[in-house]
């Protein structure tokens, strides 16, 4: 190190830099993020379901069709065709206006503390939130491989999280912080 004697400071050409590298950084966010684990994610699915099940039931009965219809044999009707896409279109609407709320997530997933955002943390839009919705069938589709994707991903994604891009995490409000008595 020619130059420099042994009290001069070191080059700091490149401090400014860093500091406006730092200054642009986000502040950081007052709460907690965990991605939302399988189990958590399913309990939230099962209560949606529950909640569904009973406007789908009540269209049943005024249309005349048996609760649990178990008779394979039976022939479809009109009436079938109307449940069904009754059923598609509630459970359409439901997901994608509660996921893009500014709630983030159905009543299932407040309940169990799951909120549905973008991967770069924005909320999602209607649209997103639509395709995440039907893109869910594809998790079907594949013999539930889709939905297993939650266990070996980084950010625990299903594929149609990671097709809509978005990303279900825990929402933990922070605890206050705590006086000690000395």
């Amino acid at each position: 190190m020619e130059g420099l004697a042994a009290g001069d400071p070191p080059d700091t050409a490149a401090a400014p830099e860093a500091e406006w590298h730092a200054a642009a950084l986000p502040p950081p966010l007052p709460r907690t993020l965990r991605p939302a684990g399988f189990w958590r994610r399913w309990a939230a699915a099962v209560v949606d379901a529950v909640l569904l099940w009973f406007p789908v039931t009540i269209l049943r009965v005024l249309l005349g069709l048996p609760l649990f219809d178990v008779d394979l044999e039976r022939e479809s009707t009109d009436a079938d065709a109307i449940v069904l896409g009754v059923s598609l279109a509630l459970s359409w609407a439901y997901v994608a206006f509660m996921d893009a709320s500014a709630a983030q997530g159905t009543l299932g997933k407040q309940l169990l503390a799951i909120r549905v955002e973008r991967v770069d943390g924005a909320r999602l839009g209607f649209l997103r939130a639509s395709l995440r919705h039907w893109a869910a069938w594809l998790s079907v589709l594949s013999c539930g491989l889709g939905f297993l994707m939650n266990l070996w991903t980084r950010r625990r994604q299903t594929l149609h999280d990671w097709i809509a891009g978005a990303v279900l995490v825990r929402w933990e409000e922070p605890s206050p912080p705590t006086r000690s008595v000395a």
